[in-house]
């Protein structure tokens, strides 16, 4: 993934307006000072992590956040359980569809091992409870704001000081 970020995003990096950093999140953050960011935006991560973990990272970005900066991620957020197992199964579908067109079966078993994995209790994301999540960090104006089928993008923002 680093590789390819510094593939594609080779002119920002030459002229040093983005920096890609290879460390765990949560340390990361944790090395970042209270109220340094306006931005936090994550695409395909917090799908991954088992649920505490999740919840010690999203602590953190609510801390680095400034009064007023925007927590953004887009990432996978099931729906209640028939559409999101509705969803699953056409996922699995198409991963058929896709990988045997393409000549690919030898992809067929990782992909879909990944997403069963994304359905581990301790790592399933529901939309739901991680709207519940950031209001209880102290987040507000949290919402999904646009949707493909299990994915989701979803902003939050750290209030303003008074």
């Amino acid at each position: 993934m680093i590789s390819r970020a510094r593939a594609r995003l080779a002119a920002w990096l030459d002229a040093e307006s983005v920096v890609l950093i290879n460390l765990d999140a949560r340390e990361y953050l944790r090395q970042q000072e209270a109220a340094a960011f306006d931005l936090v935006v994550s695409a395909l991560t917090f799908h991954n992590w088992f649920s505490e973990y999740r919840g010690d990272v999203l602590e953190e970005v609510h801390r680095v956040l400034k009064p007023g900066g925007t927590f953004v991620n887009a990432d996978r957020y099931a729906q209640s359980p028939v559409p999101h197992h509705q969803t699953v199964v056409s996922q699995v579908s198409q991963f058929f569809d896709v990988f045997l067109s393409a000549s690919r079966p030898d992809l067929l078993k990782p992909w879909i091992l990944h997403l069963l994995e994304d359905e581990h209790p301790e790592r399933l994301m529901t939309e739901e409870a991680a709207v519940e999540q950031l209001n209880r960090l102290g987040f507000e104006a949290v919402e999904v704001r646009v949707r493909f089928g299990p994915d989701a993008i979803l902003c939050a923002r750290r209030p303003r000081e008074p």
